[in-house]
């Protein structure tokens, strides 16, 4: 039976006190839905033409704009973060939020994994460049200078930034979570549930729909209801090849 998310959050809080404890947990919440929203990035826009084939062939403006809200989310979700313990004088959840609580800890070994903890999200700080420029002139703010002057020039963010991003981040986190609760966070999830399930369901439609036009039209139409064309990207995903 899965523990309710006000569970959750009790179980951080009595460990790690109110503050910390709410900081960790919604820093867990953030890192899970990140790790999620890029699966199902990958799942659905990196796995091959036939998945894209199959968007474009039932809801192409949906997938379109599903494409750009995740991506945005994902950028966004990284920032935050990875951002600064204080924006303009307020407040962020972010890990170097967690450096506060690790160097107040009595905790030795807590305090000791300050430095090592500030090590790791330097590590991840190397790669945000072009994230934080998009974050900031993209998705943040409709910047008058890359929208209308051209005087800001956006990089590319490709597969392999995020992928590595991700992997930086989640490891992190899991270290973090180890040393402060001594349990790890499993962040894998079952796809058939969400964006694999979804191409499914579209697969299986899609099908019936073209029989069924070719039943009406009185074509023949040869298609293998029983064997769907996403089990091929099912088998990848459970070999870590996307």
């Amino acid at each position: 039976m899965e523990k309710s998310s006000k569970t959750i959050k009790e179980e951080y809080i009595q460990v790690l006190g109110h503050e910390f404890g709410s900081v960790m947990y919604h820093i867990n919440i953030e890192v899970i839905k990140l790790v999620a929203a890029w699966e199902d990035f990958k799942v659905l826009y990196t796995s091959g033409n036939y998945t894209i084939d199959l968007m474009n062939a039932t809801a192409p403006q949906f997938f379109g704009q599903l494409q750009n809200i995740l991506f945005r989310n994902i950028v966004l979700s990284i920032s935050r973060l990875t951002e600064n313990k204080k924006t303009a004088g307020y407040k962020n959840i972010s890990f170097r939020k967690c450096l506060d609580y690790c160097t107040s800890s009595d905790n030795t070994e807590h305090s000791e994994h300050s430095r090592s903890l500030l090590s790791r999200i330097e590590e991840i700080e190397i790669d945000l460049p072009e994230i934080r420029k998009w974050r900031n002139k993209v998705y943040g703010h409709n910047s008058f200078d890359l929208f209308i002057t051209g005087n800001v020039v956006l990089g590319k963010i490709d597969k392999e930034l995020i992928d590595r991003l991700i992997e930086l981040i989640s490891t992190l986190f899991n270290d973090m979570h180890f040393t402060f609760l001594r349990k790890t966070v499993r962040m894998d999830r079952g796809l058939n549930s969400g964006s694999l399930g979804l191409l499914y369901t579209l697969e299986y439609g899609k099908r019936y729909h073209d029989l069924h036009l070719a039943e009406i039209q009185g074509r023949d139409l040869a298609i293998d209801i029983e064997t769907p064309q996403i089990d091929i990207i099912n088998e990848r995903i459970k070999n870590n090849e996307l």
